[in-house]
């Protein structure tokens, strides 16, 4: 009698695997959702995920009593992301309980793993901040500025002069910028935002002037360190950054060679700039003042 053994399951087991994986690995993501987000399938590193960039017209004169008008010579741009990180967690475990099932595995590894890939995604997406330079950057470069009107009212302008639609805009900052917004009472008062009671986008805090703010960790440092560092914050656009991220991500399971269960889980992906006038760096303390 044919019996199906685990060899013969082994393809179904994995699919569980991934399916799991990948949700735990955009739970707790911050950033993914505020910029464009090309998740493709990727199949190795040095892959090219090409994201095309339409041009802005020109707007001509018609002349009035012949009807002609003189015809725009435009050509649609790629901004290119290419898939060059890959990354991944191992943890050994050693046989001091038993493990009844694999499900249990599989729960456990990917609130563990997932989560701490999709922060290294984050940090690395943020880490962009230093090729968006066609805005000259708001705050002191070597202090940072508290996050306030002075920063919020002069990001704002600068995308708002550019024309860049009001629509899909975000401020991302570190958690010392938003406990400095906190202490400004017409920021916090329910009745003066009038903030909706249930919020469904992860790692939204609050509304400022029209703009929704996020707060992760995963800001990067521009210059010092600790409490004395200066954090590069964003007010960007969607369009502004995008991030690649293979959908068959890997969580696997490798071979015994003593009383102990190796696991590990990888990703591919890669980040980059696409509409470099859709960001604002913004120089931020890292402190509360």
């Amino acid at each position: 009698m044919a019996q199906i053994t685990k060899t013969n399951a082994d393809a179904a087991i994995v699919e569980v695997w991934r399916r799991v994986a990948l949700k735990a690995l955009f739970e707790d993501m911050v950033v993914r959702n505020r910029v464009l987000n090309v998740t493709e399938n990727i199949s190795q590193m040095g892959d090219v995920v090409h994201i095309k960039v339409n041009p802005t017209p020109s707007v001509v004169d018609i002349t009035p009593t012949t009807g002609a008008i003189e015809f725009e010579a435009v050509t649609i741009s790629n901004a290119d992301i290419t898939i060059n990180k890959w990354k991944g967690v191992a943890h050994d475990v050693v046989d001091i309980a038993d493990i009844q099932s694999d499900i249990d595995l599989v729960e456990n590894f990917s609130q563990a793993f997932m989560p701490a890939l999709g922060n290294q995604i984050e940090a690395d997406l943020l880490a962009n901040y230093s090729s968006a330079t066609t805005n000259t950057a708001i705050g002191d470069s070597a202090a940072g500025d508290a996050f306030g009107d002075n920063i919020i009212l002069d990001a704002i302008l600068v995308l708002d002069n550019l024309k860049i639609p009001t629509k899909d805009r975000s401020f991302i900052v570190n958690p010392a910028s938003i406990g400095q917004l906190r202490k400004d009472r017409k920021f916090t008062d329910a009745n003066v935002l009038g903030i909706p009671k249930a919020v469904q986008t992860t790692g939204f805090q609050t509304d400022v002037y029209g703009n929704p703010v996020y707060v992760t960790t995963n800001v990067a440092t521009h210059a010092g360190s600790g409490s004395t560092a200066v954090r590069a914050g964003l007010y960007l656009h969607k369009d502004g950054l995008a991030v690649g991220i293979q959908k068959n991500i890997k969580m696997e399971k490798f071979a015994r060679t003593q009383f102990s269960t190796p696991f590990a889980a990888s990703v591919l992906y890669g980040t980059g700039v696409v509409r470099n006038n859709h960001n604002q760096v913004l120089y931020l303390k890292n402190k509360l003042v």
